[in-house]
């Protein structure tokens, strides 16, 4: 499974002195980076649960900034959280990663993922619509009312 964020994307958003601050748990000054990965692989693996399941296989890294930054937001609240230490400022930004992951499920927000031609123009394909398929139904009105 893919981190969305890396632990230097995570540097660069919190900066140094923040990460250390939420992630030093053996006291030695240094951000741990086994508490950053498992928060990081936690975080994206939650975010997995939004993202539409045929976009998954797209994703490549870099991945979309919208999606590293909710990962990281998820990560870092939820080691706040874990060491009591959770601010308005990290509860507010879970919070929109959270509802941007929402709109995302929901089709509001989009994931600037290339998807190929080959997959996209699909024969009545098309991925952002829920209700499209690219697999003739099994079941359906005709077939409904057979006993087979």
């Amino acid at each position: 499974m893919p981190l969305y964020a890396s632990i230097e994307d995570t540097a660069m958003a919190l900066g140094e002195d923040t990460l250390r601050a939420i992630a030093d748990f053996d006291g030695d000054r240094a951000a741990d980076n086994l508490v950053l990965e498992r928060a990081l692989g936690d975080a994206s693996a939650f975010a997995d649960n939004y993202i539409p399941q045929d976009l998954l296989p797209h994703l490549t890294d870099p991945y979309p900034e919208a999606l590293r930054d909710a990962v990281i937001a998820i990560a870092e609240h939820r080691i706040r959280r874990r060491r009591g230490q959770a601010t308005e400022g990290s509860k507010e930004a879970y919070s929109d990663a959270l509802a941007w992951l929402r709109d995302l499920a929901a089709g509001k927000a989009k994931l600037n993922v290339e998807v190929p031609p080959s997959v996209a123009q699909d024969a009545g394909y098309d991925p952002m619509d829920p209700e499209s398929e690219s697999q003739p139904r099994i079941w359906n009105r005709t077939s409904a009312s057979k006993v087979f």
